[in-house]
Order: structure tokens, then C-alpha cells, then sequence
């Protein structure tokens, strides 16, 4: 009977998130598609922000220098995924927070209510999405990228001393690489169609006109475009 009654709560679960999405990409207009995001709760847009993690998490674990090493997967490759998640789940959450909080703290600022609604973040897990086909993209480049052409054959042998500047070495080499140049265009263009995506939630929500909804976007917006190409 328990069994019954917990996988009846998780069956719902489920349909409700399926409802969510379905309701969020196929309406008409945007203003059926807020509706749908204050209408359905957090499940579905935390969904967006751990789908978003996954996928950011492959491509940063392709990158590593022990995975790319002979161009053989890390000998602990379970282990390596779990921690390099981990770390990037930490990174992600709290990129998506300054992003869509600051932009929804200046909205904030300058509208009439000075309040922070909280569907900028529920909004913000949709819009992480967006990154999904981008780190899909980034993982395949991250698979062409030679380990001769970045040094990897010197990351081996040594204590920790002696291996510290070597792997940093090739974790820059790595950055410089023209398909990270690529990613790093690709990483931009998804805060700038958050960005874009973004605006008539702040019109909506905070009752902002065209231009001082895109003022609130544009500082944050500005710095991230800023961040995300020097790294």
C-alpha cells in the first residue's frame, strides 16, 4: 500500500512536469507561456538547471587533461565524472543565480513596487536550457582538439610540484585552442538569448516599458558576455 501511494505521488510528479514543459513550448504567445510558469511549480525548471548541469559537466570532463591524455578516459572514470559534476553543479548554480537575480534585483530597483519576483528564477530555469545544445556542441569540438597540439604528452610522471605548472600549462593551451574560441562564442550567445528571452518577463512582471527593462538587463548581461570571454 505504501508502494502504491509513493509511486502514485511520483507518477504525478512526473505528469505534472511533463504538463509543465508541454504548456511552456507549445503556447502561442508569451504571455501564455508566463502563465504556464506561475501556474505549474519549481519541478520543471529545476529539471532545465540539472539538464543544463549534465550536459556543462560532459564537456568540462572532456576538457580535463587527465581525460584527454593518449586520448584514453581517465582511469577513475566514474569517480572523475561524480566530482567534476559536483564542482560544476556548484559553479552553474551560482552563475545562474547572480544572472537571474541581479537582473531581477535591478528590475527591482527600478520599478515602482521595488520587489523581487521570484518567477524571474523559476523563468531562469526554462531559459538554462538554452545551454543544452550549446555544451552538446562544445563536447564534440572538446573531441577534436589534439592532445599533441596542447601538450598533453607532458602531463606524466612527477610529484604534485612538479605537475601543478605542467597541467596548468596545458589547461591554457586548451583554452586557446580554436575550437574553445568557438565554445566561448557559443557560451556568449546563450547569456544574450537569456538575455533576449528574458525582457518581457520583466515588462510583465515588473511592469517595465521596453527600454527600462532592457536597462535592467544590460549591466549583468554586459558582464557576463565580459566573464564568459576571458574564460
Amino acid at each position: 500500500m505504501a508502494f502504491e501511494t509513493a509511486y502514485g505521488a511520483w507518477r504525478a510528479r512526473v505528469d505534472s512536469t511533463t504538463d509543465a514543459w508541454r504548456a511552456f513550448l507549445d503556447a502561442d504567445d508569451f504571455g501564455e507561456a508566463a502563465e504556464s510558469i506561475e501556474y505549474y511549480g519549481w519541478t520543471a525548471p529545476a529539471i532545465g538547471v540539472f539538464a543544463h548541469v549534465l550536459f556543462r559537466s560532459g564537456f568540462t570532463y572532456l576538457i580535463e587533461p587527465g581525460v584527454m591524455k593518449g586520448g584514453e578516459p581517465f582511469p577513475s572514470l566514474l569517480s572523475a565524472f561524480v566530482l567534476n559534476f559536483v564542482y560544476t553543479s556548484f559553479q552553474t548554480l551560482l552563475l545562474l543565480f547572480f544572472f537571474f537575480g541581479t537582473i531581477g534585483a535591478i528590475a527591482g530597483l527600478i520599478a515602482s513596487n521595488r520587489s523581487l519576483d521570484v518567477t524571474t528564477f523559476k523563468v531562469g530555469g526554462y531559459l538554462s536550457v538554452v545551454f543544452v545544445p550549446i555544451f552538446v556542441v562544445a563536447s564534440v569540438l572538446a573531441l577534436t582538439i589534439s592532445g599533441s597540439d596542447v601538450g598533453i604528452a607532458a602531463v606524466s610522471g612527477g610529484n604534485v610540484s612538479q605537475m601543478a605548472p605542467k597541467i596548468m600549462e596545458v589547461r591554457m593551451n586548451i583554452r586557446s585552442t580554436q575550437q574553445m574560441q568557438i565554445v566561448r562564442l557559443l557560451r556568449i550567445s546563450g547569456w544574450l538569448l537569456c538575455a533576449l528571452l528574458l525582457r518581457p518577463v520583466l515588462a510583465r512582471h515588473y511592469d517595465l516599458g521596453r527600454i527600462r527593462s532592457t536597462i535592467a538587463l544590460l549591466p549583468t548581461t554586459v558582464a557576463f558576455v565580459v566573464f564568459t570571454s576571458m574564460t
